[in-house]
């Protein structure tokens, strides 16, 4: 009688441990979740402002290589920027500096700012968009490694649309401020250019038009985008554009500077771990 209660209390005793094994275990595995993701956090917003001065630098430098030289100045003290961020996402977390893609940017970042004055406008162009692309890439491998797949904002709604759909399109409107710089620097608006700012046109209409459909739009948002196609389709695409580099360049970043403005404030009040 007494071997069959000592065996029942030893039974139970090894229930206990295992389930406060699996309790103990449970909460230190959400502990490290939430701090991945706290993290992930970090990085979302530091890699978003990263992300932004390469677009600008992208544009600058398309209407320095297309004559317009008085842009130096202002492109090294964003250069300079460019690398005060890179320190930035550095010092978060060790993940960073060890990841390949990471690596090849940084690589890719100090070429080309190193040497954009060397390069035709085209291929300027062409690397500035394949180091943005791979920006954009790095985001997406940083948010599913750091968990923030998981996590909705406080309307229920997944925080991936944030990062994928809101940067991809502030990337078409980048492009179209890239693109409409040098034609507008240059005064002259050939084929190629027409082809491309039309596409752009396209696609930063039917992309804005999904992201509000998901996320209402902030502000005079719409507003600031339809000027923009606007000014593209009035003022652009034209065999002699009408408009001013600068007034071009700040109509275009006042677009894109809104759909970044509503990214941050929206992790500022709608995002909690």
């Amino acid at each position: 009688m007494m071997d069959d209660l000592f065996s029942a209390v030893v039974f139970i005793s090894a229930i206990l441990i295992v389930v406060f094994v699996v309790i103990l275990s449970s909460k230190q595995r959400k502990k490290q979740r939430i701090e991945r993701q706290r993290v992930g956090l970090i990085w979302l917003h530091r890699l978003r402002v990263f992300l932004s001065h390469v677009q600008q630098h992208r544009g600058m430098t398309s209407g320095y290589l297309s004559g317009g030289t008085g842009l130096l100045k202002e492109i090294k003290v964003l250069g300079a920027q460019v690398n005060e961020d890179i320190s930035e996402i550095l010092v978060v977390d060790p993940w960073m500096k060890a990841n390949s893609r990471w690596m090849s940017i940084e690589e890719h970042w100090h070429r080309l700012s190193g040497n954009f004055q060397n390069v035709a406008t085209e291929d300027n162009l062409r690397q500035h968009n394949t180091l943005i692309k791979n920006i954009l890439y790095l985001i997406e491998d940083m948010a599913q490694e750091h968990e923030l797949l998981l996590l909705k904002t406080k309307e229920n709604n997944s925080l991936h649309l944030l990062w994928r759909e809101l940067l991809a399109a502030g990337e078409f409107i980048g492009q179209a401020r890239a693109i409409g710089m040098g034609v507008a620097t240059a005064r002259h608006c050939d084929s190629i250019s027409r082809i491309r700012l039309n596409y752009l046109c396209q696609k930063i209409e039917s992309n804005t038009k999904l992201l509000w459909s998901e996320i209402s739009p902030h502000n005079n948002q719409q507003q600031k985008v339809e000027n923009l196609l606007r000014c593209i389709n009035d003022k652009i695409i034209k065999d002699v554009p009408s408009i001013a580099p600068s007034v071009f360049f700040d109509t275009a970043s006042d677009a894109l500077n809104n759909l970044y403005l509503q990214y941050d404030q929206y992790f500022k009040k709608n995002i909690s771990l």
